[in-house]
Parts: C-alpha cells; sequence; structure tokens
C-alpha cells in the first residue's frame, strides 16, 4: 500500500534534535522563516489554530468596523473554528478553480467586515490581488492561510508576504514539520508585539509530549515504504477516523484524526491550544527548513508527473506561469464522478489516496447558520469530488507510476459505473 502522506523528517535529526536543540532554537527558527518569506518578522506558535485565533483576535480590536470575517466555505475546519474562537462572524463566499477563496463582485455589499482568510487550501495559490485590495479599501486585515503552501509563489512573492499576516503550520504532515506547531510572518511591528506577548504567557509543549509525537513522526516516515506500510500504519489510520478510536488518539497528538473526514469541532478553543512551541520543535523544524529546497523540488517533479499523465482525464488546478504551488497535496477531480467510489477503487490497487473534507464549513455543526454569499457551488462540487493523491518525498519513482496507473483504472471504472447508472435512469424514465 503506497501511503498518502509521509512525516517529511530525517531519522538522523529526530533524536538529536530533541537531545540537544540549539539554545536560541526558537529565534533561529523565527530568522530563517524570515529569509524564505521575506517579511520583517515571524513569531513561532504552538499550532496554526492557535496562531490564526490570535490574529483574528487582533483583527477584531483594531477597529471597530465589525465583527465579519471572510472565509472559505471548503477549507480546514480549524481555519474557520479560529474565527469563531476569536469571536467573529464568518461569511462564506465561493472558491476558485485553484481551491483558492475567489472574488464574488457581492461582497461589495458587506458591511462590518475586519478581516479576510485567504486559503491556499493543499498548498494551491492563486492570484488573490482583487481580493487583496478590496480588503484594503475596507482597511480589513488580511490572513493568509498557508499552512501547507511553505515555499508557495504569486508572481514571485511567497506567500506569508501578500497579506498582513501569513500562518505556516508545523504539524507532522506539512511540508516542514515538528509534530505540532505554526510560524507566524508579517511586516507589522504591532502584530510581533501582540503575538509575542500572548506567547510569552503560555508554558512550552512538555517534552514527554514532543518525545511521543516525534517517535510517532519517525516510526511513520520508517513505515512509509509502500512496502511497509499496508501491514503498519495502514490499517491503525483506518482505525483513527472511528470515533471511538479517535477520542482517546485525541489526547494523544493534541488533535483529532478523523478531523478532516467528520468536520467535528470544539465550541471554544481547546485547553490543547494553551502552548507554544518548544526548543526541541523548533530545533527538528529548522533541520526540515535546511531540506526545503529538496522537499520542494521532489514535490513539483512528482506534481509535474501527475499532471502530465492524468491532466486529459482528470481536472487538476490550472498552471499559470505566475503561480509557484508547493504541492503541500495533489488533488483531482472526475466530474460528475463522487470521489467515494474512486478512493475505493484505488485503494484495491494498493493506492491510499486522500477523503479530506467530504463537505463544506456550511455543512458542519456551528456554523450551518452562518451568513453565505452566492451559491457555493465550486466549493461543493469540490466536496462531493476532490481527491488527493500520495504527496511526499518518501516516493519512489516506481510507487508515482503505481499511482498514475491506478488512478488511470479508478476513473475509467467509475465513469463506467456512472455511465451505467445514468442508462438505468434514463431507461426507468422511459418505462
Amino acid at each position: 500500500m503506497i501511503p498518502f502522506a509521509v512525516p517529511e523528517i530525517k531519522l538522523a535529526d529526530t533524536w538529536s534534535a530533541l537531545r540537544a536543540p540549539r539554545p536560541n532554537a526558537v529565534a533561529d527558527l523565527e530568522e530563517a522563516i524570515t529569509k524564505i518569506v521575506g517579511t520583517r518578522y515571524a513569531i513561532a506558535m504552538g499550532s496554526a489554530r492557535q496562531a490564526m485565533t490570535h490574529l483574528y483576535r487582533y483583527a477584531l480590536g483594531r477597529n471597530d468596523a465589525g465583527s465579519r470575517i471572510l472565509a472559505s466555505p471548503y477549507t480546514c475546519v480549524p481555519a474557520v473554528d479560529a474565527v469563531r474562537w476569536a469571536g467573529g462572524d464568518p461569511v462564506f463566499c465561493d472558491i476558485d478553480d485553484h481551491y483558492n477563496l475567489a472574488f464574488d463582485p457581492r461582497i461589495e455589499e458587506l458591511s462590518g467586515v475586519c478581516a479576510v482568510g485567504l486559503s491556499y487550501l493543499y498548498g494551491c495559490v492563486a492570484n488573490n490581488s482583487e481580493l487583496i485590495s478590496w480588503a484594503r479599501s475596507r482597511d480589513a486585515f488580511v490572513v493568509e492561510d498557508a499552512a501547507i503552501a511553505l515555499g508557495a509563489c504569486v508572481d514571485g512573492r511567497p506567500v506569508g508576504s501578500l497579506g498582513d499576516a501569513g500562518v505556516f503550520s508545523l504539524q507532522s504532515s506539512k511540508i516542514v514539520g515538528a509534530f505540532r506547531g505554526a510560524v507566524v510572518t508579517t511586516d507589522h511591528p504591532e502584530v510581533d508585539a501582540f503575538l509575542r506577548a500572548v506567547r510569552s504567557e503560555l508554558p512550552a509543549t512538555s517534552k514527554s509530549s514532543v518525545a511521543f509525537n516525534t517517535a510517532l513522526m519517525a516510526a511513520r516516515r520508517v513505515c512509509g515504504t509502500s512496502g511497509r506500510y499496508g501491514w503498519t500504519f495502514a490499517p491503525l489510520r483506518r482505525l483513527s477516523l472511528s470515533p471511538i478510536v479517535a477520542a482517546p488518539l485525541k489526547l494523544l497528538l493534541q488533535q483529532d484524526p478523523s478531523e478532516a473526514h467528520c468536520g467535528r469541532s470544539a465550541l471554544e478553543m481547546p485547553a490543547s491550544e494553551g502552548h507554544r512551541l518548544s526548543a526541541g520543535q523548533a530545533e527538528l523544524a529548522l533541520r526540515g527548513l535546511e531540506r526545503l529546497p529538496e522537499i520542494l523540488a521532489r514535490r513539483r517533479t512528482i506534481a509535474a508527473a501527475y499532471r502530465e499523465a492524468l491532466q486529459e482525464i482528470v481536472v487538476i488546478p490550472p498552471t499559470d506561469s505566475r503561480l509557484e504551488p508547493a504541492y503541500g497535496r495533489f488533488p483531482l477531480r472526475v466530474p460528475g464522478v463522487d470521489k467515494a467510489s474512486l478512493l475505493t477503487t484505488l485503494a484495491r490497487r494498493g493506492v491510499e489516496a486522500g477523503d479530506y473534507y467530504p463537505y463544506t464549513i456550511t455543512e458542519t455543526m456551528h456554523c450551518q447558520k452562518a451568513e453565505v454569499v452566492g451559491d457555493l457551488s465550486n466549493a461543493k462540487r469540490a466536496a462531493r469530488e476532490t481527491t488527493l493523491l500520495p504527496m511526499h518525498t518518501a516516493l519512489t519513482d516506481a510507487d508515482v507510476g503505481t499511482v498514475i496507473d491506478a488512478v488511470a483504472h479508478a476513473v475509467s471504472v467509475a465513469q463506467r459505473s456512472h455511465a451505467d447508472t445514468a442508462a438505468r435512469g434514463r431507461h426507468a424514465v422511459t418505462n
């Protein structure tokens, strides 16, 4: 079984990073990120959802514009949890073909918008200049959710430097991982001061928690080959999606492993978000940053192979010379075909694909009554049809070929099934 995600770490780094992190590891991590993103400041935080919550709190408190925050309806639940936890009111408009929040002229009618949350979902990027310009005209604070887009660029500028603040996740499945954590980038000294004041009140993540989760990352890396994964972590991953198993795992991992699949979320920010990044985590992230060019290059090579082989039979985010995705994930759709059938066929062919977000955020528990601009047709289609292919540096060229063959087979099977169903429907109507 070819795994969907494998941590981007070197086994040699895990023990040495925890045993002897450099004295100023957190500050060194922040400096390294500013050089990559090109902002004046970078602030290490305990998690991306914690960072985004405090950024939205800052946005809500900076003026009296109102409490509305424009957000994507097809994204990870924590990105919108952060809006609620901060005390804001999410307002949703549709996404574009790049899975980014799209500019809708109808938002001109909105008043009381204090912030806009851009979402570079799956590491895909789009030209968001119109949306950013609109936010500037309203003095709305622009937060870039770049959780899985480290290294992506728009018109040659790194994401995380386009708005007022960017958030990069260090969760174990991201491009650079440290079990969990985040780094916020900004050019605003007042944002830097605000977040550092927040962070100063928080205890560091415990050494035992970091050690356990780093060991788990290392084990996932060791078992991240197609020959080992099927009898080790693959069954464990399936078990983790069960509510019974997800509950205890949530305590160990400090997050719900089934969150992306079920859309469950807490009414208020959990106590587990009340920690700051430790020196050991920062050191592990620094080791990953040293390999960032290598990681990005390999992911882009894999993406190019997927695109070349599959672009005639599936829908993939369009290419544009001005856009340079990070390929945190590789999304595709088969129009009219529900992704559940595609995922089942891929699994039978030995490929574990991602079935994240089989819902829009407006269908989740806490946002069903939220304000919506337009019909969210693209987001609803993405929720039904988007499948994520394996994307990580543990993939061999042979693995990539296997994935491509499996997708071609799965698409053929799904389209035949779809055609048969449509034919039966027409026959029933005729009779």
